[in-house]
């Protein structure tokens, strides 16, 4: 995770940012949310399985962290009214040399996530 974050991120400290599994869900694979002074980013727990390409939790873990960056779940000054609108979040990991990740993500994703939730959620 700090390997990503100082890749990508390296401007921003990230010394108050924590990342967690979290749940098994179907749809959502990520989410941040700001407790206390700390920013929580949670990966969809069917992350975990062994399955899973790295690439695809990095690019969870980057897009939160895009959030982070733009206000939303963290103490930063918030710089969009929507956190998607756009394409925004896809734009700046492109400008940020995250653009590979977000790509073989989306693809393994597409090719793979339908057929192993039932595999998946049967555990």
């Amino acid at each position: 995770m700090e390997l990503l974050l100082l890749r990508h991120f390296s401007e921003v400290d990230i010394s108050d940012i924590e990342i967690r599994f979290y749940g098994r869900a179907r749809g959502r694979l990520g989410s941040i949310r700001k407790i206390d002074k700390t920013s929580l980013i949670r990966v969809n727990g069917l992350l975990a399985e062994p399955v899973i390409p790295d690439f695809v939790i990095d690019e969870v873990i980057a897009h939160e962290a895009v959030h982070y960056v733009h206000g939303f779940g963290s103490s930063r000054e918030r710089l969009y009214k929507y956190p998607h609108r756009g394409g925004i979040v896809e734009r700046e990991l492109e400008s940020r040399g995250a653009g590979q990740i977000v790509r073989q993500s989306k693809k393994w994703l597409k090719s793979n996530w339908k057929d192993h939730l039932d595999l998946f959620l049967a555990k």
